[in-house]
């Protein structure tokens, strides 16, 4: 490939790259969401995950259960629904979920919201909208993360069930997270984490909507350090006696995994384009050709002769008739010597006489031609082009015939 046809080519192949990338961003901002359709689970083994809050609730009797599709499900089943760090995301886009929740609390049921704390979501008011949906007008506050115990308190203290911090004084959070706003005067229980509101209780119809600013102590790496445990214990015994339900729906287990937007999200996207071109541009480069072809270009081989003529011509213009004809002899008789290994090639007599020891056919007329060309260079006169290509061409023709009898006849002694 000729230089300007690869730059063009290395262009057109940039170009293209960056054409498939925008075009694929494009398309993932039009169709394409954060969650990419992967299914996921909170009821992981992983330290995030709430798996163990589950197993503990089994091994206590609760008999807890899973919601992996829509809320309607949800419906025909009583007691308590567990929202347990759910993504807000989805939360934002899917809120008529929990709009469709509200008679299903006003029967009597209870609705269990525990945010993920994050400096993330505190800082775009992830939940803002969720909380917005249910009518709670409160927002979710926090300060630096911190692994210290703080301390439970709780008020009103209800005389006829059990509280929630109950035998637990200490709870261990990912982050110091509270609630603030007018909705916490609204409140009919709170329970607070070093005196900032942390959970709240919230009468709706004959049923309740409980908030709890910071869910990570349910997670499987925390529900073992300091009260978490109990704490988490007391809210399935105050709300979940009547039944509970872990809610998978806002964890995105609903959700078929959708190939095309995995494919089109950043950066897979960009890994995507990159295999796409390659493989476009290798059958680009098989099927068509990059620029003409290049032209075929015979090597010489020329023949000795025609060695000679050139190599005439150039010394008849510098008039060196003589040295050219000594050079071309001397290669044919070193050439001569090699295939009979002769002992002076130089020498005519020399030539003749190895020549007959070794029964050459040609030895005669080789000889005859070595001393008429020796004849003719120590006359002392110029020779013509004519003249040398004459006495030239005989040697070379009884020397060729020479050479080519000795290998025909290695080629015989060879066993086959």
């Amino acid at each position: 490939m000729s230089g300007p046809a690869h730059r063009r080519g290395g262009y057109a192949v940039a170009l293209a790259f960056i054409a498939v990338v925008v075009i694929a961003n494009l398309l993932f901002q039009v169709f394409g969401e954060q969650e990419a359709g992967l299914r996921s689970s909170s009821l992981g083994t992983s330290p995030i995950g709430h798996k163990a809050y589950f197993q503990l609730l089994t091994e206590a009797g609760f008999s807890p259960a899973r919601n992996v599709a829509l809320p309607s499900r949800v419906l025909e089943q009583k007691g308590m629904l567990l929202l347990i760090e759910p993504s807000a995301h989805l939360l934002h886009r899917d809120s008529l979920y929990l709009e469709e929740l509200e008679p299903w609390i006003s029967e009597g049921n209870t609705l269990l919201l525990a945010f993920s704390c994050s400096p993330f979501q505190k800082a775009g008011k992830g939940y803002a909208h969720a909380l917005d949906s249910l009518g709670i007008q409160v927002s979710l506050e926090g300060a630096a993360s911190t692994d210290r115990a703080a301390i439970l308190s709780e008020q009103p203290l209800d005389p006829t069930q059990i509280p929630i911090t109950g035998n637990c004084e200490t709870i261990a959070q990912e982050h110091s997270c509270w609630f603030e706003g007018q909705g916490i005067e609204e409140a009919e229980h709170i329970a607070y984490v070093d005196q900032r509101p942390f959970l709240l209780e919230t009468r709706r119809g004959e049923g309740r909507i409980v908030l709890v600013a910071d869910g990570s102590l349910f997670r499987n790496g925390r529900i073992l350090k300091a009260d978490n445990s109990v704490f988490a214990y007391n809210l399935a015994f105050r709300y979940g006696l009547a039944g509970m339900v872990f809610d998978e729906f806002y964890h995105g287990m609903y959700r078929s995994p959708n190939v095309l937007r995995l494919i089109l999200k950043f950066p897979i996207n960009v890994v995507a384009a990159a295999i796409t071109l390659s493989v476009l541009f290798f059958v680009w480069s098989r099927y068509r050709p990059f620029g003409p072809p290049i032209p075929y270009r015979d090597e010489s081989r020329r023949s000795k002769a025609e060695y000679v003529y050139a190599m005439a011509d150039l010394y008849r213009r510098g008039e060196r008739t003589d040295m050219s004809l000594r050079q071309v002899v001397a290669g044919l008789t070193r050439e001569l010597g090699e295939a009979y290994r002769l002992r002076d090639p130089s020498d005519p007599v020399a030539v003749l006489k190895d020549l007959r020891a070794r029964s050459c056919s040609e030895a005669e007329a080789i000889g005859r031609s070595l001393q008429r060309i020796r004849k003719a260079l120590d006359a002392g006169r110029r020779l013509s082009e004519r003249e040398m290509l004459k006495l030239y061409g005989d040697l070379w023709r009884h020397t060729r015939k020479a050479i080519d009898a000795t290998n025909q006849g290695t080629v015989r002694k060879i066993p086959g």
